[in-house]
């Protein structure tokens, strides 16, 4: 099983994000959607999140050409991490075609506009700061990336907020990686930014509106190998493959 999550012809995948590499999509696992009360439009599944090892979100429109094109709209998608809002993104779906093109987008880092031009810091999976001093966690905010589309359409008289600076993502990144104590093993891993790199990524128009109150969501539940090997989730075998590819 892939990280590759569907639902009424959307798709969201988690990559492995290595820059000049093939996108390779990560591992997956069941997750027993009794465990929590979601919506009809909710797809979740378990990820492994093996330290040092970057990883970037694709989400992509699998309909017919024509649906795109007769709302007059494209998707709009929200990315939470550990339910902290780290971008935002508009995939216009004007240049749609039957080939693929224009059919998706990658955020593959927390961007913000540096002094220089555009700036990226990529998404990594890292060991959790270890604090036997630090507060108890709200677990349910925890060890989630969550995406939410929704139809949207340009509105010029749409305002629009959003902090793109240095100093935002730097706030973000402490927040991400917040301290655990030492027998908080289900957090033993989180997400963290990495360095900051030049990026490519171009600014689409944000003043946009949603053109219903639809929202469909495809949430990743991400945690070390080490636990989810021990409730069962990775088989043994599988875990040891991570060891390997983590020694090489």
């Amino acid at each position: 099983m892939e990280a590759i999550l569907d639902q009424h012809r959307m798709t969201v995948l988690v990559g492995n994000g290595e820059e000049g590499n093939m996108l390779a999509i990560l591992p997956a696992y069941h997750y027993d959607d009794t465990l929590d009360n979601r919506s009809e439009f909710t797809k979740q599944c378990w990820i492994p999140a093996k330290p040092e090892t970057n990883f970037c979100i694709r989400y992509c429109w699998n309909g017919a050409a024509s649906t795109a094109l007769k709302k007059k709209a494209g998707l709009f998608c929200t990315l939470y991490i550990d339910e902290l809002i780290v971008e935002r993104a508009y995939l216009p779906l004007k240049g749609i075609n039957k080939t693929g093109k224009n059919r998706e987008w990658e955020i593959s880092g927390k961007y913000y506009r540096g002094p220089d031009g555009p700036v990226e810091r990529p998404f990594t999976f890292t060991e959790t700061p270890i604090d036997d001093d630090a507060d108890v966690l709200d677990t349910s905010k925890r060890g989630t990336i969550r995406v939410v589309l929704h139809w949207a359409t340009p509105d010029p008289d749409v305002e629009h907020s959003r902090d793109l600076s240095k100093e935002a993502a730097d706030t973000l990144a402490l927040e991400l990686e917040t301290a655990v104590s030492s027998d908080n093993y289900r957090f033993q891993a989180c997400v963290g930014l990495g360095v900051p790199e030049p990026s490519g990524v171009k600014e689409n128009n944000m003043k946009v509106r949603p053109i219903d109150n639809k929202k469909y969501t495809f949430i990743f539940h991400y945690a070390h190998p080490d636990w989810l090997v021990n409730e069962g989730i990775i088989p043994p075998m599988v875990l040891s493959n991570f060891r390997t590819q983590a020694n090489t």
